[in-house]
């Protein structure tokens, strides 16, 4: 079981993600500041978004339970295709969020309306 947790989003985990995470969290962009670059800039072209994904699954194999992976949804369809094993089976533990969406129209003073969503923690899907 992974005990140390690597936070691969750009974004920040909100303190509702933060205390619902289990075991020691790290975050790519301190532990290795140039893949999570490149993990924020996805390539455009199939070859460069697998060997991303590889590069960073085999960083954290065995090490790191990913979680909120970032990149485009290209680069997450990446990532999950090379965490499988020949024989099927899933090597690499992942963790998405799960949230609901909360919107409110508030009715501006010209009458337009302003659309405010909010998003609740609810957990983590794993994968």
């Amino acid at each position: 079981m992974y005990r140390s947790l690597l936070w691969c989003s750009p974004h920040q985990p909100t303190i509702e993600q933060l205390s619902s995470l289990e075991g020691e969290l790290f975050y790519l962009k301190d532990v290795y500041p140039s893949l999570m670059e490149r993990i924020v800039n996805c390539p455009d072209n199939r070859g460069e978004l697998y060997e991303l994904a590889e590069d960073l699954f085999m960083f954290s194999l065995g090490k790191y339970e990913l979680v909120q992976p970032g990149g485009s949804p290209a680069f997450l369809f990446a990532l999950g295709t090379v965490s499988v094993a020949d024989d099927g089976a899933r090597q690499g533990l992942f963790r998405f969020a799960h949230s609901e969406r909360m919107s409110e129209e508030a009715i501006q003073p010209d009458g337009s309306i302003k659309k405010i969503s909010t998003f609740k923690h609810l957990g983590w899907i794993k994968m």
